[in-house]
């Protein structure tokens, strides 16, 4: 707050009597006491006189000077004049104000974070408009107990004062000086160590005169408020995937990651599972609800398709006759085949990569082989 403060009148004695001097109080336009002597002269009175009006200038001009006249405190506002809690006093307990109110205040910490590093500096910037001149005051506080919270510490034009508000010590920040501009910027050091959310008290003081000349009718005041939890210290998540690393060409596989609340895959999935059709390495990047983060890597690879090589070894094609068929190129262990015959019947071997095949009376008989790899 600019913090104009008025000079209550200075009033003479109502009656003064000095020897034959008698005086009586009149009253002039401005209510400032004036003194009309109503007198004989003697020889002992006009001394008496001469120091009666000496006393009696010197304190007219006091009055006259004082009189219904603001000013400015160069040493800011009293402490607690921010709207501390949301229910103490602001720049109304000093101020009046008229009309519409258009003053604005803020509070901005450089850098804008969305929580505070306990024992990091931040700038703060208190910025008002709305006046020809301004004052502020400001406080931050631990919402856990409502003391102090931090450090404040002065920077030009501003100046600290420690109170204390409903039993709780209490360090304020506020103008030094009246400012026409309406920004002040000083330092705040957070607390040493997690307190907890803490919340920023600020009141701005629009004043409708510069360098508190005037007086404080049509003056507007402004509160803010700004709350700031401490930063959020992640351990990086720990992210796992299923699914096969590895499928047949012309297939897919399905990756499934888990971990987090939220997923980005490099191939642009957004959900915890992604399909995958083509080999590479994929990464997904998940997130928990208090922006901690953690990855996990992949290598697919594609298998391409079998293409055994059916060959008749031991036996006869004749109708009746009984024959050993084979795959030339078998998969790897763990290979799957499944034989098909038609004009025959399968005698042994069915699932391996030999069977013996009985063929019938007479005909066509084809053999063939379905090869599925591991």
């Amino acid at each position: 707050m600019v913090s104009e403060y008025c000079q209550t009148n200075i009033f003479l004695p109502y009656l003064f009597s000095l020897g034959k001097i008698n005086c009586q109080k009149h009253w002039i336009s401005r209510k400032t006491p004036t003194f009309v002597p109503n007198f004989k002269t003697t020889s002992m009175s006009k001394f008496r006189l001469s120091y009666f009006a000496a006393i009696l200038g010197i304190a007219a001009f006091s009055v006259l000077a004082f009189n219904n006249m603001a000013t400015s405190d160069p040493d800011g506002p009293p402490t607690n004049r921010c709207g501390l809690y949301g229910t103490q006093q602001t720049c109304t307990a000093c101020h009046s104000a008229s009309g519409v109110n258009n003053a604005t205040a803020t509070i901005a910490i450089g850098g804008n974070p969305t929580g505070y590093t306990p024992g990091q500096v931040y700038p703060i910037t208190i910025t008002a408009t709305g006046g020809l001149s301004y004052g502020f005051e400001m406080a931050c506080v631990s919402n856990a107990d409502n003391t102090s919270a931090g450090n404040l510490a002065n920077s030009t034009g501003t100046e600290t004062a420690n109170g204390t508000v409903s039993g709780n010590s209490i360090r304020f920040i506020r103008q030094s000086t009246p400012n026409n501009a309406g920004t002040w910027t000083f330092d705040w050091t957070a607390p040493a160590t997690d307190i907890g959310p803490v919340t920023f008290y600020a009141a701005i003081l629009a004043a409708n005169t510069i360098n508190g000349t005037g007086n404080d009718n049509g003056d507007k005041t402004r509160t803010a408020t700004l709350t700031l939890a401490p930063a959020i210290t992640c351990i990086p998540l720990t992210v796992n995937v299923s699914g096969s690393a590895t499928f047949c060409a012309g297939g897919s596989t399905t990756l499934t990651a888990n971990g987090g609340t939220n997923y980005a895959w490099s191939n642009g999935g957004s959900t915890a599972a992604t399909t995958v059709t083509t080999a590479g390495t994929y990464t997904v990047t998940a997130t928990d609800a208090n922006a901690c983060t953690g990855t996990a890597t992949t290598v697919v690879s594609v298998t391409a398709l079998p293409t055994p090589n059916i060959v008749a070894s031991t036996g006869t094609n004749c109708a009746g006759g009984t024959r050993t068929y084979n795959v030339s190129n078998p998969g790897p262990s763990g290979t799957q085949y499944n034989w098909t015959v038609t004009g025959g019947t399968i005698t042994a071997g069915q699932g391996t990569a030999n069977v013996t095949v009985q063929w019938g009376a007479g005909g066509t008989g084809n053999i063939a082989v379905a090869q599925t790899n591991p």
